[in-house]
């Protein structure tokens, strides 16, 4: 009987796709959409009313630019007897797709997909279909946009207690990714009727990111304490990050509060860029001379990255923020240097505006502002929206990728505790837990970079993140937020998909290499290369009980990073250079595990 059920269901299976107003179609350089996961309920309220116009206003306040729904009528009597996915279009001004997976009163029900991008293509799959309950499908459209088009698969899971339905749904969608082009963006959404410790989202979870490790409850619907609504990313497929999770907050439209999630599509052109040799360096004096800055051109690197104090600000008057930045653009050789290369920056306490700064300084939303808009007119460099400067890029294709991850250390720390002033500065360790260093949305957000598949990981600090603390800002400031950096950087190098992983950082105004190893953590390697055009006058640096080279190097300084991809397995040689372009101090980083 259930085999002839699911074959009736699947031979009578209408996918109707049309095309609504194209008014809201979004420009192709948008590259943040909102993507909502909303199971509507045919539209039918907690008040027992229908109403298409509810749900339309709840798309309409969310400002997704492509929507998953579930429980959709296709000219069911009990709505009302109209195509449902089409009427929203309408009213939505979107492109729409339609699958029915059940027979429904002479009508069908299932999922659908809205989009202000073109609906390219789309098929849909009858799921396993276990036990004799509801016959449940995953609708797979391509969409045009933004950069590139990618698929969304749209679906709604068995309800059941017994969760076999639902793992055999997991393998499903597991299988079916493999069958979709890697080499675009592939999303899922939908009403998966499971909480996040359950086995079948944990099996789902070995190869999709849903952004964050927290819980976003979408039921009960007015007070939601469980989360069983999703929206996820594939890992095996061109990269795309989940910037934030949004739960609306809307208790009358349907029994499910809707969820949208920000996300960021990388650019397709890193993508085809082998990275193999990247500049990285901090501290300029904007009004001194920075000869350095031709030395490091001459270099002919791939990449460069500023790891912070890129001008001396220290101000909180933007209109002199600004006029310090644009003294840095007026340097020929810093023109010289950033016209050909891809470049990355964040910053550190100068350039955003005070000595040793954190999160309570007041002029931070004006000096991100600086920040933002010097970096998108100097190099045309996108950063995620919302407060801090922190940035992911994926560079090369499988096999040889690069990913590069800046951390920011200043827009979401908490202030430091201070004792009696030593050669590096008053600042001592304290172990207070609800101290932060990143913020907790920056924590979650670098977990999930974590998980985008690369070979070789470099991560950037302001601050030096494994020197022990001689007074000085460092992560040792914050021992327990330092620990869990290693913890989370150990866990991205170790396992079937263990990535190389080297920490880079500056501040110092002098470079040095540092190293950590335990019984549980192979050697993890940090260079610091500072500052780019100052001399450090006292010439001799603070203690650091984790100096992996007694040499220290104290006069303006850059950094080089030079992967080998030759090998089995690429390696990696950190290096600071002096002004001339000589190696001061060297180290090559290998692979660790099997």
């Amino acid at each position: 009987m259930v085999k002839n059920l699911f074959r009736i269901c699947f031979c009578g299976l209408i996918v109707a796709c049309c095309v609504g107003k194209s008014n809201g179609i979004l420009r192709a350089d948008d590259l943040q959409p909102k993507v909502l996961c909303y199971n509507i309920h045919h539209a039918e309220g907690i008040d027992g009313v229908v109403s298409l116009d509810r749900i339309a206003d709840v798309i309409r306040r969310s400002g997704a630019d492509v929507v998953a729904l579930q429980e959709v009528d296709r000219n069911v009597p009990r709505s009302g007897g109209v195509d449902q996915a089409q009427q929203l279009a309408q009213r939505l001004g979107m492109h729409y797709v339609f699958g029915g997976n059940l027979p429904l009163q002479g009508g069908e029900y299932g999922n659908a997909i809205l989009s202000k991008y073109e609906i390219l293509s789309s098929v849909n799959h009858p799921l396993p279909n276990l036990g004799g309950g509801e016959q449940r499908g995953i609708l797979q459209a391509r969409l045009a946009g933004p950069d590139k088009s990618f698929t969304l698969l749209a679906t709604h899971w068995d309800h059941r207690a017994n969760p076999e339905q639902r793992i055999a749904s997991a393998e499903f969608v597991i299988e079916l990714s493999k069958k979709i082009d890697a080499n675009h963006p592939l999303l899922l959404a939908g009403d998966l009727n499971a909480t996040s410790t359950t086995a079948e989202i944990r099996r789902l979870q070995s190869s999709w990111s849903r952004g964050d490790a927290a819980s976003h409850p979408t039921i009960p619907v007015a007070v939601p304490e469980r989360q069983i609504d999703y929206v996820m990313t594939s890992i095996n497929h061109a990269p795309v990050i989940i910037e934030s999770t949004v739960v609306m907050d809307e208790k009358v439209a349907s029994d499910h509060r809707p969820i949208y999630v920000t996300l960021s599509f990388s650019d397709s052109s890193d993508r085809a860029k082998l990275v193999s040799r990247i500049l990285f360096g901090s501290c300029i004096e904007q009004d001194q001379p920075a000869p350095i800055l031709a030395t490091m051109a001459r270099e002919q690197a791939d990449l460069l990255l500023f790891l912070g104090d890129n001008i001396y600000a220290n101000t909180e008057d933007a209109d002199e923020m600004h006029r310090k930045y644009q003294e840095l653009a007026a340097m020929p050789e810093f023109q010289q240097l950033i016209k050909p290369i891809d470049v990355m920056a964040v910053w550190d306490d100068h350039d955003y505006g005070v000595n040793d700064g954190g999160a309570d300084f007041k002029f931070k939303v004006g000096a991100q502002q600086q920040f933002v808009d010097f970096w998108s007119q100097a190099k045309q460099l996108r950063f995620k929206p919302g407060p801090g400067v922190y940035s992911s890029r994926v560079f090369g294709p499988v096999g040889r990728r690069v990913q590069v991850i800046l951390l920011d250390t200043r827009y979401f720390r908490s202030p430091l505790k201070k004792g009696e002033r030593r050669l590096g500065g008053p600042y001592l360790p304290d172990a207070d837990a609800t101290k932060t260093m990143l913020g907790e949305a920056q924590w979650n957000w670098f977990e999930t970079q974590l998980q985008q598949p690369a070979e070789i990981r470099l991560i950037g600090s302001g601050i030096q993140c494994l020197p022990s603390a001689a007074g000085q800002e460092t992560w040792a400031n914050l021992p327990l937020e330092r620990q869990r950096l290693l913890d989370l950087v150990q866990s991205a190098r170790s396992g079937p998909s263990a990535s190389l992983v080297a920490l880079l950082s500056g501040d110092r105004h002098w470079s040095e290499l540092s190293m950590v190893a335990t019984d549980q953590m192979p050697p993890l390697y940090e260079l610091t290369s500072s500052s780019l055009n100052q001399n450090h006058p006292r010439g001799t640096p603070t203690e650091n009980t984790h100096r992996a080279n007694p040499r220290t190097y104290h006069k303006p300084n850059y950094g080089l990073a030079t992967i080998d991809w030759t090998g089995k397995k690429p390696s990696l040689t950190l290096e600071i250079r002096d002004q001339e372009g000589q190696t001061q101090l060297s180290q090559p980083v290998e692979f660790t595990t099997e």
